[in-house]
């Protein structure tokens, strides 16, 4: 699992996908922590919408776990490249990280069965009334 900024900082949805899967006994799932950066523009986070923490206010018992934070794109392109078959990249923030990774390691692509996004909108987004938030957040990497 990576993690990005976008409802809250790289810091929190970090420490947030720690102990949400401490929570559900999944600490096995290793967690890296992705860019904090977008693409391209300024980063406006969700706060207001998801809380200081990201998670609405909601403490949750917290993980012993740490992240990998240092060279996490390349933990993750090994992760992929050492599984036998291919895989489904799950993205339910923007698409910031999925970018950086066929950017760096473009031979990924071919490891990768499907993509799931949590991002678009039907009738009128939720950031503008064109735009949903994940898609909005780092349109560049969108596109």
């Amino acid at each position: 699992m990576s993690t990005s900024p976008g409802n809250t900082s790289l810091k929190n949805t970090t420490r947030n996908a720690l102990d949400v899967l401490y929570n559900i006994g999944r600490s096995d799932i290793p967690v890296f922590a992705g860019s904090n950066q977008i693409l391209k523009g300024e980063m406006v986070l969700a706060e207001h919408m998801h809380g200081g923490n990201g998670l609405g206010g909601v403490n949750l018992p917290q993980s012993p776990k740490t992240a990998t934070t240092e060279h996490s794109f390349e933990h993750i392109y090994r992760r992929i490249k050492e599984h036998q078959g291919k895989v489904i990249w799950a993205n339910t923030g923007s698409l910031t990280n999925f970018t950086i990774m066929l950017l760096a390691y473009p031979d990924i692509l071919e490891r990768i069965e499907k993509v799931v996004i949590m991002g678009g909108a039907v009738g009128k987004g939720n950031i503008t009334p064109a735009a949903e938030f994940n898609i909005f957040f780092d349109a560049h990497a969108c596109a």
